[in-house]
């Protein structure tokens, strides 16, 4: 099972920035929800601001593949919705509320040798 790092990364940032600190406490770290643009991550042009935030240089089309890899292992679900979740105003288009999903993760971690990574690396495929 193999997931795109670009993907993780960006769910991980995402519920880190969404939902207001007092609710983010209540939830367990991989397990937000969040309700970003993909475009957000990037962020080319500036136009998603703060300044001061880490960006993430990873493509539209990009994240798109990755997350739906991490659909399909129900790592992250999604619904479109037409209102924003948090002002409950309605959105100039249909937008998606994410869902991270990582906490269900039961793969015990382990620390590879640099000569045994490669072997590791085909044994997944």
């Amino acid at each position: 099972m193999k997931h795109p790092l670009s993907a993780y990364l960006a769910a991980m940032v995402a519920e880190r920035h969404d939902l207001g600190a007092q609710r983010r406490s209540e939830r367990k770290a991989g397990e937000g929800r969040w309700f970003r643009a993909l475009s957000w991550f990037a962020d080319i042009d500036g136009s998603y601001g703060p300044d001061a935030r880490v960006r993430l240089p990873f493509a539209v089309p990009t994240l798109e593949r990755g997350f739906k890899q991490l659909e399909e292992d129900r790592l992250v679900t999604w619904q479109t919705l037409s209102v924003n979740p948090q002002t409950m105003r309605r959105l100039s288009g249909p937008r998606n509320f994410y869902k991270n999903n990582f906490q269900t993760l039961e793969t015990p971690t382990q620390v590879l040798e640099p000569r045994d990574y490669s072997d590791q690396l085909a044994k997944e495929d």
